[in-house]
């Protein structure tokens, strides 16, 4: 796909038209036309291709779009500033200190072999955005909820297969088919799960406001998101239960997945580079120390000024979240965009564009 992708570009260029099957696709791949389009107020319309996300994900952020998905934004915003994250600091630590104790488990039993990363990257970032975003710590890491992690899995694999084959993407054809059953039950999985954490939430919240409490470990717990939208549900923003459980969902699979793969983009890059990966090694031994427990604290991050570039720079070359694609019904300075053409945006490049 990507190959195809990259051959249409050498042949045709930037900018140019494809047709897949009825629907004419607008492909964009130079800076200044994303920039013209990422930061336009009109064209906020999101293609398709997103409706494969709602069963499990409604209207949340991700999927809505004009005039919802600006208020939305607005409202949830404030709930990710850094001055917010730093009152995590405690369960970052406390999640990544669980992590590498899985890790050294695995290398314990095969030392000198090689083995996947991702499965324990991914598992941290679900336990942190739970017990971040939402107050609730589900054990990913130690298999408490193995349901609903599968869950997520089978969702995502579901969702990428259906995306890339143009029949399975149509609701109809897919009912028809074996993984259809599989999927079911998949959305009934999560859609239970994300109802009894919102429950326990708008109990605890009814009796004590936004709170903080303490885990058996003595780790203090708050939600950030959750509170919010109980908070201003209160406040007359009139969210029903499924405005507010929409993007909850939303915020697990955005807040884990896509960190995940940025964070095995970052190690891979790394590996591929030795040179600059013992620096980001140097660097670290001479902020944090060489024990891998020692707390982290945010005047430490702010102190890994090298790390700060290797990340920007591998986030740069490889985007956890390489291709969206909008709807357009007007027109940009540089083209007129006919009614009901799609524009995926391309973030997969062999090159990088250095001079911008």
């Amino acid at each position: 796909y990507l190959e195809a992708l990259l051959s249409l570009q050498n042949q045709y260029g930037n900018f140019y038209k494809l047709w897949t099957g009825p629907t004419l696709r607008l492909v964009i791949n130079k800076p200044e036309y994303l920039e013209d389009l990422l930061n336009s107020n009109v064209h906020l319309s999101k293609s398709n291709g997103y409706d494969l996300f709602k069963p499990w994900l409604g209207d949340g952020l991700l999927v809505s779009t004009g005039l919802k998905w600006r208020q939305r934004r607005k409202m949830i915003t404030p709930t990710f500033h850094f001055k917010v994250l730093e009152d995590f600091m405690e369960i970052f630590n406390y999640q990544i200190n669980v992590m590498l104790e899985k890790l050294m488990e695995a290398v314990k039993k095969a030392p000198g072999s090689t083995f996947d990363i991702f499965p324990f990257i991914n598992l941290m970032s679900l336990d942190i955005i739970c017990e971040t975003a939402f107050g609730t710590s589900i054990g990913a890491q130690n298999q408490k909820n193995p349901k609903y992690v599968a869950a997520v899995k089978d969702f995502l694999e579901i969702f990428v297969f259906r995306f890339y084959s143009g029949w399975m993407g149509h609701p109809l054809f897919f009912r028809f088919t074996e993984p259809y059953k599989i999927y079911q039950q998949t959305l009934d999985t999560l859609h239970q799960f994300c109802e009894k954490v919102i429950k326990q939430r708008k109990e605890e919240f009814a009796k004590h406001g936004k709170m903080t409490g303490i885990r058996d470990d003595g780790i203090k717990v708050r939600s950030a998101l959750l509170d919010m939208l109980l908070e201003a549900n209160q406040h007359g923003e009139n969210l029903s239960d499924k405005d507010i459980r929409d993007e909850v969902n939303t915020f697990m699979f955005e807040g884990h997945d896509t960190s995940a793969t940025a964070i095995c983009f970052t190690l891979y890059a790394l590996a591929q580079n030795p040179k600059f990966q013992d620096k980001v090694y140097e660097e670290l031994c001479e902020v944090i120390g060489k024990d891998p427990k020692t707390e982290i604290t945010i005047s430490k991050l702010n102190d890994l000024k090298y790390m700060d570039i290797v990340v920007k720079e591998a986030l740069r070359m490889e985007s956890p979240f390489p291709k969206t694609r909008q709807s357009q019904f007007s027109s940009l300075a540089w083209h007129t965009i006919r009614q009901s053409s799609q524009i995926p945006k391309n973030s997969t490049r062999t090159d990088f564009f250095p001079k911008k």
